[in-house]
């Protein structure tokens, strides 16, 4: 693996790693996804994704402790966007009271969950 690049915004912050043949990016999500950073979350990992050979992007999000409606809504866009490029997208470890919230706003059967 290569060497960890952790980028802060606000009350979240994203790690991330890239398998060695490039092929899998992970992020690991800590902190607080909410309405103030969710676009500066989005367009950090957006940026990620659009590097070259990407075909799954796994999220880490044991460390992620609260998330808003908005910050589903970055999840969301983030989906569609790994649907355009032809990568596979996967969220791990999601506390429960997080799924709670995707849950609530019914978005847990769109994505793919460890």
């Amino acid at each position: 693996m290569s060497e960890e690049k952790v980028v802060t915004i606000d009350m979240v912050s994203v790690g991330f790693l890239r398998d060695p043949d490039g092929s899998t990016l992970r992020c690991r999500i800590s902190g607080q996804l909410e309405t103030s950073n969710s676009p500066g979350f989005l367009d950090t990992v957006k940026d990620e994704l659009g590097r070259q050979g990407v075909k799954k992007m796994v999220m880490e999000l044991s460390g992620l402790t609260y998330v808003s409606s908005t910050g589903i809504g970055s999840f969301t866009t983030l989906l569609i966007e790994c649907k355009k490029r032809g990568v596979a997208l996967v969220l791990k470890n999601m506390s429960e009271k997080v799924k709670s919230v995707f849950d609530l706003l019914g978005f847990t059967s769109f994505f793919e969950l460890e």
